[in-house]
């Protein structure tokens, strides 16, 4: 079956401080995936680099056949991949604003 994402030796280091290590997986197009971790576990440092937030240090990561670091616009522009846009860094910012405003409002 087709991989709808692929990670080979994921690596990313903040600083001296080296956080993802050699990560691996796929997911089959079509299948549902989950990934857990303790917190800390650096589960959204993956997904941002799956998402071009954030650049890799090392290895590979593909979505939709497009890799994430060499090809970071193809794989946003992908059909498979429509809501790239609520993951940018600036939206992102919006929601937890207008999240403090609702708490702020209920207190």
């Amino acid at each position: 079956m087709e991989k709808a994402i692929e990670v080979k030796g994921l690596r990313k280091s903040f600083k001296d401080t080296e956080v993802l290590k050699g990560v691996d997986f796929e997911v089959e197009k079509g299948s549902i995936f989950a990934l857990f971790g303790s917190n800390g576990a650096y589960k959204t440092t993956i997904v941002n680099i799956l998402t071009t937030l954030l650049k890799q240090d090392g290895d590979s990561a593909t979505v939709n056949d497009f890799d994430v670091a060499s090809k970071p616009e193809s794989m946003r522009q992908s059909k498979s991949n429509p809501h790239w846009r609520r993951y940018s860094a600036q939206s992102s910012a919006k929601r937890r604003k207008s999240k403090w405003k609702r708490l702020e409002r209920a207190w």
